[in-house]
């Protein structure tokens, strides 16, 4: 028998997932940036240092590396922000089939029961999803420590 306390504490442990697929967006969102600025810095410079290119074979591989690794962070990124099989925990059309209209507080415990049954469901699924994203991001993560590398490997074969 569920009580108005548990309910609660299910609600806020949803909510949870929730502030954490937010967070994690967020993130996805910076990291898209990053790569946008980093990766814009250097294309846009490209054309200056293309003889350069063509003549040193250890920057003409490099800037390969770079390429690519601008292809795979972009893929893991957008594989990120598509996940979205969320699930919502509210069913809005059963609601009024269980509350009645005379109760200005509704108490049944077996309301309570289906919402918190809701709640573990939608909680579950989310924290997966989550999880997944969260480790597509790592992913990205390292991808954007690699890049920086990379650009400071160029930064230094075309000074040198």
């Amino acid at each position: 028998m569920a009580t108005k306390n548990k309910y609660e504490f299910f609600e806020a442990r949803y909510n949870e997932e929730l502030e954490r697929m937010r967070d994690l967006q967020r993130k996805a969102q910076i990291y898209l940036s990053l790569l946008s600025i980093i990766a814009s810095v250097l294309l846009i410079n490209i054309t200056d240092f293309q003889c350069l290119i063509e003549k040193n074979n250890t920057l003409k591989i490099t800037t390969f590396v770079f390429l690519a690794d601008n292809f795979f962070i972009l893929v893991f990124l957008i594989t990120s922000i598509r996940l979205k099989n969320y699930v919502v925990a509210f069913n809005p059309i059963a609601y009024p089939n269980e509350v009645p209209d005379n109760a200005p507080e509704y108490n049944d415990p077996d309301f309570y029961d289906n919402r918190i049954a809701d709640f573990l469901n939608a909680i579950e699924t989310n924290q997966n999803i989550n999880a997944e994203k969260a480790n597509i991001l790592k992913m990205s993560e390292y991808g954007l420590f690699g890049l920086v590398f990379i650009v400071l490997i160029i930064t230094l074969q075309i000074l040198i």
